[in-house]
């Protein structure tokens, strides 16, 4: 079978669209190629990338249809739902690590406001050193203001911008981009500075940088690109953390409901310090500093993991239901309340931030013994 007509196949598999007959061909080609009793994630894990997955599928294929067919016990739906979590892993970014029950009673219980619940997207409010507010998501392209020595503006693709006015004195004015539950931007600070902000999550800095340093504030997650200066630290204030660059790229994490303000570095050096801690920590790239209120622990960053939420993905590695609610209620913009204690339900696996919120839901509980209700903008999670 050739690899694009298997990826029809499964693709309408999983939307439910197959005719008879496609589904007659879906089922041969799956019985013949028969992964055995080995786990999905572990292949998965092992392969070693989606195209390498894609391939070893397509020469598994070659190779078992010169053979004898050794069908094992397991049932034909099975079996397409295994491909079909291949498919949908490779594809739309939609995996986790338990496969999936074919049960359909098994499903979320929706009511009809719920279908207005969507990923988040650009959404942010920039308010100005004279209290006057921006919205960014409504605001058109091109220039929002001139002040403190800078132009303001806006860019088709959801970023702001800053442009120093030459031959002007500025003021020392701060303005700060705030981004809802639901919301997240892209910000280019005086200096060249790239800065990306999660959902609920906000910046406070100066229209333009002076003296021997350049200071910022965050509260919730950001991912950062310092523009190089020697001869002005950049510093990063966050939840009782200072983190001081010269020129770097880095990843805080610093939710103020969150036990653990976390910060990644993924290239260059940065020193990590904390309220009543005098010792600084330094960090290489690919390490992570998880600050607890009380101590700045040194551990190894998961890169992947640190920067999903900015690739546009969520993931998750042996994660707890409420650290995994909290992130969704932040980008879909819903309340989450508990009907029972959830302390040992740990998930891991990844889904695409576009997806729809009952889309990642419904894969949480498929794994079984967990299930939600959604009424309007509230999802109640039950046993």
């Amino acid at each position: 079978m050739e690899k694009d007509r298997l990826k029809y196949l499964l693709e309408n598999y999983v939307d439910g669209g197959l005719s008879g007959p496609e589904l007659t061909e879906l089922e041969a080609w799956y019985h013949q190629l028969n992964y055995g009793e080995q786990k999905l994630d572990q292949y998965i894990m092992e392969a070693g990338g989606q195209e390498v997955i894609i391939n070893r599928m397509e020469e598994s294929f070659k190779q078992r249809i010169r053979k004898p067919v050794n069908i094992k016990s397991i049932s034909v739906r099975k079996m397409i739902a295994v491909a079909a979590a291949i498919l949908l892993m490779l594809s739309a970014g939609l995996y986790f690590y338990q496969s999936r029950s074919a049960n359909p009673a098994n499903r979320i219980l929706v009511d009809m406001e719920a279908a207005v619940i969507k990923p988040g997207g650009n959404k942010a409010v920039l308010t100005l050193a004279n209290g006057k507010q921006i919205n960014l998501e409504t605001a058109s392209d091109g220039q929002l203001a001139e002040t403190g020595g800078v132009e303001i503006e806006k860019s088709a693709d959801g970023q702001v911008f800053y442009k120093a006015i030459s031959g002007t004195n500025h003021n020392g004015e701060s303005n700060t981009i705030s981004t809802p539950n639901g919301g997240q931007y892209q910000i280019i600070l005086a200096d060249g500075t790239r800065v990306w902000l999660n959902a609920a999550s906000s910046l406070k800095y100066p229209t333009v940088f002076s003296g021997n340093e350049r200071k910022v504030e965050l509260i919730g997650e950001a991912y950062f690109e310092v523009k190089s200066n020697q001869e002005s630290p950049f510093l990063v204030v966050s939840n009782k953390q200072t983190v001081k660059v010269l020129g770097t790229h880095f990843n805080i994490k610093a939710y103020p409901d969150e036990s653990f303000v976390k910060t990644t570095l993924l290239e260059g050096r940065i020193m990590v310090s904390a309220e009543r801690f005098p010792d600084a920590k330094i960090l290489s790239p690919g390490q992570q500093a998880v600050f607890d209120g009380h101590q700045i622990d040194i551990n190894k960053g998961d890169l992947k993991e640190a920067m999903a939420w900015k690739n546009g993905y969520f993931m998750f590695k042996d994660e707890d239901i409420y650290s995994i609610m909290n992130q969704v209620s932040r980008w879909y913009n819903v309340e989450v309340v508990y009907m029972g204690r959830f302390e040992n339900k740990r998930f891991g696996g990844y889904v695409s931030r576009s997806k729809k919120i009952t889309d990642l839901l419904d894969i949480m509980e498929s794994t079984k013994g967990i299930h939600f209700k959604i009424e309007g903008r509230r999802v109640t999670v039950m046993r």
